[in-house]
């Protein structure tokens, strides 16, 4: 074939997406403690941990949605926060913040209370939540 479209460069390819997982109909979970996870399961009293429970509606017309977020060690809840009208999509954390974010673009960061780390198995909001968008 002749002529310019066969001297064009191609068109490049859609660069690919980072997406992160949404799920808002399970429990999400992520271990609380020190960089690098074994010594975690080495603390006393077993290990700390974050979780999210996301509450759905029973109905169309129902309750709003509730997410609580929970710090327990070996399964005993030492804290608690409830966010309502809030489905959590993503869970993480470091030695020093707690992050939640929500399917409305909300962004909740908690970091242990003191010096003494989440060992202390309680966590205290760190900012007030960041609104990012959806």
């Amino acid at each position: 074939r002749d002529g310019p479209a066969a001297d064009a460069p191609a068109a490049p390819a859609p660069a690919p997406s980072a997406r992160i997982p949404c799920r808002t109909d399970r429990v999400l979970s992520v271990d609380l403690g020190p960089p690098g996870g074994p010594a975690t399961l080495l603390a006393p009293g077993g290990r700390v941990v974050a979780d999210v429970v996301n509450s759905a509606p029973t109905s169309a017309g129902g309750p709003a949605p509730v997410a609580t977020v929970n710090v327990s060690r070996s399964g005993r809840r030492g804290w608690r926060d409830v966010l309502p009208r809030v489905r959590c999509t993503a869970l993480a954390s470091d030695d020093r913040l707690l992050a939640v974010g929500t399917a409305c673009g909300c962004l909740y960061l908690y970091a242990p209370p003191g010096s003494g780390g989440w060992d202390a198995c309680r966590a205290r909001r760190a900012y007030p939540p960041l609104v990012l968008g959806s």
